[in-house]
């Protein structure tokens, strides 16, 4: 099996417990704290997808190489795939707002729960907000952008 389809593989996988938790575990639980989890599983579920694109695009010598580093893949994904596969440009709106609210996470010392809200605040006092209706949104992006991916993966564009 190809490295990309393994890829692929997870990045469904990814998407498929973060959609479980969107209209199963939430809904019963009803715990705002979840809405961070599963905004970090679907931006690893994007990060995947595009490491799958971009390692089929080097089996079939559409790219010459794969880069290492999460910001320069999705920097060569941005610039060659989304043109070439024809890929609509929200996803990279959502690409760009879940990498800042999981780096906002990863440096903010301060989160809390107001009104259904989840709050994530920095040291100096910036604040980002999660609401469930966001992370639908999210989801519906970013399943619309995996069924793209899996059809070039799967059937050759």
């Amino acid at each position: 099996m190809e490295k990309y389809h393994t890829l692929i593989e997870s990045a469904n996988l990814h998407f498929k417990n973060a959609d479980h938790m969107i209209f199963i575990t939430y809904p019963l639980l009803n715990d705002p704290k979840l809405m961070m989890t599963i905004v970090e599983k679907l931006y690893t579920s994007v990060l995947l997808a595009i490491k799958a694109i971009l390692h089929y695009d080097y089996l079939y010598k559409n790219i010459s190489f794969v880069p290492e580093k999460e910001e320069e893949q999705v920097k060569l994904f941005k610039e060659h795939t989304v043109k070439q596969y024809h890929l609509g440009k929200e996803i990279l709106l959502a690409i760009a707002e879940l990498k800042d609210l999981v780096d906002f996470r990863k440096k903010s010392p301060i989160e809390f729960v107001r009104k259904n809200n989840f709050i994530v605040c920095s040291a100096g006092y910036t604040t980002k907000t999660i609401n469930f209706q966001k992370i639908k949104k999210y989801a519906q992006e970013i399943k619309y952008f995996l069924m793209q991916i899996n059809n070039v993966v799967k059937n050759g564009f």
